[in-house]
């Protein structure tokens, strides 16, 4: 019963407020990155080259701008001596053009070990989703104050180098940033409860999520978790916040890091739920 009323509450909330989220599409979008095709998204490979193809054509999709100095919406940059590419675009906002919001999620996985395809559809197809999802309903969003940016990281399995170069690249801008909200694997809920863990979340943030989260009836765990992008945010200065589902409240992924970490393990409700609750956080603060 509270799953159906979740379900419905979400689809009927999306209808209302006129966003175009496909369920179908946004589903997709995990079986693509997390395709055999696409290797594992290992940095440098021909599979991560392929990803980040496939996200251009979702930003020019999206129709996002591209920032001057970042042809083609890339970022490229080079740590330990790897070459890594950020991928990013941006929202303009209509009232207050001097600020920004930033979402992202890490496109990179693990690639092929052992012959074995490391398909990262949790980690973190599932995130790109997400993101893309918001992309797909920001676009329409009348109330759009802000300039919104949507960024795809590279190399956060090796270091979070990618988060570190756009975290440097976004302060060299003096960019006037709001927040910063990531994504990392929001598709496993075996216990079907909906709760999320919310990683290193400053206490503004924290506020607005509860409070958009209090209808649900679900839990938001707060944790010192350091293991991804957000850290790099956080250290930066940033309003940050790390979006993900209970990896340390007892409903992790048992498939993180694994070769069995495939699309069909998703939890596609878990996924659309979380998305629609970052999607009214996003709202109301580009409202303000």
């Amino acid at each position: 019963m509270r799953l159906i009323l979740f379900l419905i509450i979400i689809l009927s909330s999306f209808k209302i407020i006129g966003q175009s989220f496909n369920r179908e599409k946004v589903l997709n979008v995990v079986e693509i990155l997390s395709a055999d095709s696409l290797e594992g998204r290992e940095i440098g490979t021909a599979g991560s080259k392929l990803a980040q193809n496939i996200i251009v054509s979702w930003f020019k999709e999206h129709k996002l701008a591209a920032f001057n100095t970042l042809p083609d919406y890339r970022q490229d940059f080079k740590f330990r001596g790897s070459n890594g590419t950020n991928l990013l675009g941006y929202l303009k906002g209509k009232k207050d053009p001097d600020k920004y919001l930033v979402i992202t999620a890490h496109y990179d996985h693990e690639g092929i070990k052992n012959g074995k395809i490391y398909n990262g559809a949790d980690d973190n197809a599932s995130g790109c989703a997400l993101v893309y999802g918001l992309g797909k309903m920001l676009t329409q969003l009348e109330t759009r104050r802000k300039n919104i940016i949507l960024v795809f990281l590279d190399e956060e399995e090796t270091g979070h180098a990618g988060s570190l170069a756009f975290a440097n690249w976004v302060k060299a801008q003096e960019f006037d940033v709001h927040s910063v909200h990531t994504a990392d694997e929001v598709g496993w809920d075996q216990d079907q409860d909906r709760n999320i863990e919310l990683e290193l979340p400053t206490p503004y943030l924290t506020s607005l999520y509860r409070k958009h989260a209090k209808p649900f009836d679900i839990k938001l765990y707060k944790t010192k978790t350091t293991g991804s992008d957000h850290r790099e945010f956080r250290e930066a200065g940033f309003q940050t916040v790390g979006i993900t589902e209970e990896y340390k409240n007892g409903d992790g992924n048992p498939h993180h890091h694994m070769p069995s970490d495939t699309f069909e393990k998703v939890d596609y409700q878990f996924l659309a739920f979380t998305t629609y609750l970052v999607f009214k956080v996003v709202e109301g603060v580009l409202s303000e």
